[in-house]
This record gives C-alpha cells, sequence and structure tokens, in this order.
C-alpha cells in the first residue's frame, strides 16, 4: 500500500496549492504512524516535509509543525527503546533548530515572513519543544537536541510573550540541575 501512497502523495503536492499541501502534510503523517518501522519511506515522509518547511507557504508550514506535534505525542515514549522512534524525535527537532535558526537570521525565509507570523512560529516551536521535554526523554543526543532548540528559541525573545519565555527557561533550568 505504501508504495501506492506515496506517489499519489508527491503527484498532488506538485499542484502547488496550500489547501491540498496541507491535506498531503497530514496524509504523510498517516503514513508515518501507519508504516513508522519503513525506515526508507519514513526518510522520504521526512525529505517531503523538509521542503514543505523549507519552502511552503505559512500555513502549510504550520501544518507541517502540527503533524509533528501529533507524531511526538505518538513517538516520544517509544524513543528511548526503539530506534526508529529516536530517530523521527531526532528529525522533529532538527527541523525546530532549523526553523529556529530561520528566525534568528530575520529576511532569510522563503517565502518571507510578516511579524506576525514569526511570531506564531516561534510560539509553535516553543510549543513543540514544551511537548517534547515534557515526556521526559532520557537519551543524551535527544537530551542535547531538546536543549539546543531551547537555547536557541531563547534567543528569539522579541518574538515570544512572557509564557513562553517562562517555558524555555524552565526547560534550560532543568538542563543544568
Amino acid at each position: 500500500m505504501s508504495k501506492r501512497v506515496m506517489p499519489s502523495i508527491m503527484i498532488m503536492l506538485g499542484q502547488g496549492d496550500d489547501c491540498v499541501n496541507t491535506t498531503c502534510a497530514w496524509a504523510l503523517l498517516d503514513v508515518l504512524l501507519l508504516f513508522r518501522e519503513d525506515t526508507k519511506l519514513v526518510e522520504q515522509v521526512f525529505v517531503v516535509y523538509d521542503g514543505l518547511l523549507d519552502s511552503g507557504s505559512h500555513d502549510v508550514q504550520m501544518a507541517v509543525l502540527a503533524c509533528g506535534s501529533h507524531l511526538a505525542s505518538a513517538i516520544a515514549v517509544a524513543a528511548a527503546r526503539y530506534a526508529s522512534a529516536s530517530v523521527q524525535l531526532e528529525w522533529l527537532l532538527s527541523a525546530v533548530q532549523s526553523l529556529t535558526q530561520q528566525l534568528g537570521n530575520l529576511g532569510s525565509s522563503n517565502p518571507p515572513r510578516t511579524a506576525e507570523q514569526q511570531r506564531i512560529l516561534a510560539t509553535q516551536l516553543v510549543t513543540l519543544v514544551q511537548q517534547v521535554h515534557s515526556f521526559d526523554i532520557r537519551l543524551p543526543r535527544l537530551q542535547s537536541g531538546l536543549y539546543a532548540c531551547s537555547e536557541s528559541l531563547s534567543k528569539c525573545r522579541p518574538l515570544l510573550a512572557d509564557p513562553q519565555m517562562t517555558a524555555l527557561n524552565t526547560i534550560l533550568k532543568d538542563k543544568n540541575a
């Protein structure tokens, strides 16, 4: 089944329509959750997600991050026991880190983001980091990625409200504890 689904999704993504791309992002999440042990397929999905995060509209990027949130909920607990779950969580943290770096380099995103879109993105990234942190991840490389994301996001202070900064400070305090 997965051999038929991916080509169909890729054809639909080629249409370039935001609504279709958002729907495809959610379909890709279903593929990930159904075939999470298929390393090659998971890698293909992440390549597509990376492309949507790099060049998709703000709405499509938010959809991919929402999918990432659902993915984290489904796999975070298993990350310490299963390499596949760990790799998937690593991808999510890497995506958060990449988008955070774009926020730090204002004007580097394609397409460019408005100030409001930057604030929304920063808030969503903090929410993802908080979510991953709530699972008490014990693998050192995942902890390292989580803290790197938190440190980078804390440098985006002008884009974050006090509750987000408080959340990041709490995560960073846990790192030093």
